[in-house]
């Protein structure tokens, strides 16, 4: 009889045991699909993502080639510095903006942030060439353009 008592008391104790890993199997196969529905809703958002990005990709390049192809033109108030036409002047990262100055330092124009993030894209990426096109009482127009990157290695 004392035997049979304790069968009965070690299968009851089995059959929490049973029960509670039942438990804990169903809250993880809940848990599971949870985390299956949140990849799904993330990868379908990395699709969306990657889509944007080769868009963006894609009109950036779009926009660089026109820029190789045609330039920029910068109209910027002249501030009594001498610049004569077809003078070589570069950009000058100066922190967080970019400056335009001439070969002896000296400041012509420093861009807002904005613009500056953009152009160093554009000089970082790219080898560059800014002149000096025209130049009178008030203002000066300088081109900026953009010119092809030459591979050092050789194949």
């Amino acid at each position: 009889m004392n035997e049979n008592k304790d069968i009965n008391k070690f299968l009851h104790k089995k059959e929490l045991e049973n029960r509670k890993l039942d438990n804990k199997i169903n809250n993880l196969e809940n848990l599971l699909s949870k985390l299956n529905k949140q990849n799904d809703k993330l990868l379908y958002k990395l699709k969306e993502e990657k889509l944007r990005n080769a868009i963006l990709n894609n009109r950036y390049n779009i926009l660089l080639d026109e820029i190789k192809e045609r330039g920029i033109v910068f109209k910027i108030r002249k501030n009594g510095s001498r610049l004569l036409e077809w003078q070589n002047l570069y950009f000058d990262v100066n922190g967080e903006n970019v400056c335009i100055r001439t070969l002896d330092k000296y400041l012509i124009y420093e861009f807002d942030n904005n613009i500056s993030s953009l152009i160093k894209i554009l000089i970082r990426e790219n080898s560059y060439s800014l002149i000096v096109i025209r130049v009178n009482e008030k203002n000066v127009k300088i081109q900026l353009r953009i010119t092809e990157r030459y591979n050092t290695n050789r194949e």
